[in-house]
């Protein structure tokens, strides 16, 4: 294991979780791609298990499971369905969830199409699949802006390996088995001045088996 992904790296993920746009993001996950009784979902990369945790409150009647390449994530998760392991290689059996949350996950694997086929291999015939990266419109933009000196410094999460486009995140999905059912700019935009889709922090993509 990497150390980025020491316990100073989930007190990030604490802070980060906390604030409003986050839970927004939450919410709308879970509006729009919601567990129904008796389902089977994955948290995968599930970092403290924010998204995790708010399903098997609000669903009682919802199987939830957790996963992620850090041991530290164990901790966050104590009496849980916790598995740690990484997205190319899960222990779990072929076809075993209706639904897999893979949240700003894709972009830290070691092997983007290893893991998109791993997520198939585990996910139910019907099952849905909604998985979050970066928008690498969003980065770019920023990035630029940074070395001009337009905005001030930030830290940037140097765990990304991968920045996602909508082009890119459906050819991968698609070559590997699944069918894309929507592909969308995600989340706060670069300046409330320019609404554009394309300088939103991210990619938001849902694809079925």
């Amino acid at each position: 294991m990497s150390i980025i992904f020491d316990k100073e790296y989930f007190r990030h993920i604490e802070r980060a979780n906390a604030k409003e746009k986050n839970k927004r993001e939450f919410e709308y996950i879970l509006k729009n791609i919601r567990p129904m009784e008796g389902d089977r979902v994955l948290d995968i990369g599930c970092g403290i298990g924010t998204l995790g945790k708010e399903i098997a409150e609000k669903n009682k009647g919802v199987e939830v499971f957790f996963s992620d390449i850090s041991p530290v994530a164990g901790e966050y998760l104590e009496g849980l369905n916790f598995t740690c392991c990484p997205a190319e290689k899960t222990p779990f059996p072929d076809e075993y969830f209706d639904k897999v949350y893979c949240l700003h996950t894709i972009s830290h694997v070691t092997d983007r199409e290893k893991t998109v086929r791993e997520l198939l291999r585990i996910t139910k015939k019907g099952g849905i699949l909604a998985m979050i990266g970066p928008n690498k419109h969003y980065a770019t933009v920023m990035k630029m802006a940074l070395s001009l000196g337009l905005i001030p410094p930030y830290n940037i999460d140097k765990t990304a390996k991968w920045l996602i486009t909508p082009s890119g995140i459906t050819k991968l999905l698609t070559k590997s088995g699944w069918h894309v059912i929507k592909i969308m700019y995600f989340g706060q935009h670069l300046k409330k001045t320019l609404p554009l889709s394309f300088l939103r922090l991210r990619v938001l993509a849902i694809a079925k088996k």
